[in-house]
């Protein structure tokens, strides 16, 4: 079944309404879901009091500091040169498709970003591009 344009445009505004609401619900999710299956290498260090339960967004924040991408590169060149062990996910535990680059505006040199066979990004990109395709039909 397929959405009107008005009710694409009407999904997309209700999900951006509340931006905090909407961020603290997707960073809930991403962690519940990074968490199964022992969860995430490079989240270990940061959250290894928490182990064995699920992680809410205040303990992560409180326990993991903004970061850059410096902070996975190392994890990022492993993957690329296939050093992955699959019963142990790097940066997540979903499937990896492939890597490509960013811009490199920020630093003038493009960066390896690895892209993820993922629910969450698949339910994100499909409204964002439906919104942006019914709006380009007005």
């Amino acid at each position: 079944m397929s959405m009107t344009d008005e009710e694409i445009l009407k999904k997309l505004e209700d999900s951006t309404k509340d931006a905090t609401c909407q961020q603290l619900e997707s960073l809930r999710s991403i962690l519940e879901h990074q968490s199964g299956g022992g969860g995430v290498r490079y989240l270990q260090p940061h959250l290894l009091q928490h182990y064995d339960a699920t992680v809410d967004a205040n303990t992560f924040r409180q326990a993991l500091p903004l970061s850059s991408y410096d902070d996975y590169v190392d994890h990022i060149n492993q993957m690329a040169d296939g050093l992955v062990e699959h019963d142990h996910p790097l940066l997540s535990v979903d499937p990896l498709l492939c890597f490509f680059y960013s811009s490199g505006a920020s630093t003038m040199k493009p960066k390896l970003i690895p892209y993820f066979d993922s629910k969450l990004s698949k339910a994100a990109s499909f409204i964002a591009h439906q919104g942006s395709n019914a709006i380009h039909r007005r």
